[in-house]
């Protein structure tokens, strides 16, 4: 199952010890983005990136397991409208890595502060998966300072999640000892996991798991992960104290994670789980988002992957903007 925590499942398999003597090159590996820098947020120093352009500003919050850097490739399509820029929230990558503060509503004050510190009365919110409650928690408190809202497979209540990852048979792919002998075993085996990569990715997951003397070392560690999935899992939305124009893009999974070789067996009991249980829960989800949502559009897309943002980048982005551009986005269609 595709669940909301794809990179970050991983942190508790890594060791400390294998190394990687291949020289990193962000030039070739990724787009070069416009500035990394910081701000310090009620003592956190929270790391960002400002990919330029003009207009109104625009926010990239990343799922579970992932920083700023995730969206170096998708933040591109919005520069010619918006000024844009993508957020590490606190415990992963760059920014500071306190023992507390990981409940949705503490990340959502994260996300106000950082505005202030940048000068910003406004802005769109773009997240991906575990965003989702900072977003709806930042527009459900701040309604003035939110423009429109963009949820990339993030629009949950996640209070079953440990129930479905428990009845799942398939469960998350995990990586080998020979896929943790290095970063970047660990990357090749990460690109071969979802079917699909792209240099943002890459750039991200050295990030996340290459320490500073090469080791392959998850930057956050386990008890931070534990706290923001507890968080994540705690949290429940309320959607009708949205206001704001709302997107949300479900990925609706329609065959489970595994490989040609695996058991038909296996996969029969899978594909059951998926048609009967997990389906149907996000097609709920999505329904009540539409239902409690004030103003929303929401958008199905049966096959897509959780990162459908990378997987398709260019149709996703071009979905994103006909919201964020559109004069009338309540208008009945």
């Amino acid at each position: 199952m595709r669940r909301f925590h794809f990179a970050a499942a991983f942190a508790l398999v890594l060791g400390g010890c294998a190394t990687d003597n291949r020289a990193e090159n962000d030039t070739a590996r990724a787009k070069t983005v416009t500035q990394a820098s910081f701000v310090t947020v009620d003592g956190i120093r929270l790391h960002y990136v400002d990919h330029g352009g003009s207009g109104a500003p625009l926010i990239l919050l990343a799922g579970m397991g992932h920083g700023a850097h995730v969206f170096d490739d998708f933040a591109p399509h919005f520069t010619d409208h918006f000024r844009v820029f993508a957020l590490t929230r606190r415990g992963y990558g760059q920014s500071d890595k306190p023992p507390s503060g990981y409940d949705t509503e503490t990340l959502a004050s994260d996300l106000a502060g950082f505005m202030d510190a940048l000068g910003m009365a406004r802005a769109s919110l773009i997240g991906h998966s575990l965003a989702g409650g900072e977003m709806t928690v930042f527009a459900g408190r701040y309604p003035g300072r939110t423009d429109r809202l963009v949820y990339l497979d993030a629009a949950y209540d996640r209070e079953q999640l440990p129930e479905l990852s428990e009845a799942d048979p398939v469960g998350e792919p995990q990586p080998g000892p020979e896929d943790i002998a290095s970063v970047a075993k660990f990357e090749a085996w990460f690109e071969r996991a979802l079917g699909f990569w792209s240099p943002a990715m890459a750039r991200d997951l050295r990030e996340m798991y290459q320490a500073p003397d090469g080791s392959l070392r998850p930057a956050t560690p386990g008890t931070v992960g534990q706290a923001v999935y507890a968080g994540m899992v705690a949290y429940r939305p309320d959607y009708r104290a949205v206001k704001a124009p709302a997107l949300a893009l479900y990925a609706i999974q329609i065959a489970p994670d595994l490989p040609a070789s695996a058991d038909p067996a296996l996969r029969a009991r899978g594909q059951a789980f998926l048609d009967t249980v997990y389906a149907p829960w996000q097609r709920e989800q999505a329904a009540r988002f539409d239902t409690e949502t004030a103003c929303s559009k929401v958008v199905l897309l049966p096959g897509a992957h959780h990162y459908f943002f990378v997987q398709d980048g260019d149709q996703t982005a071009r979905t994103v903007r006909s919201f964020l551009l559109d004069d009338q986005p309540c208008a009945e269609s």
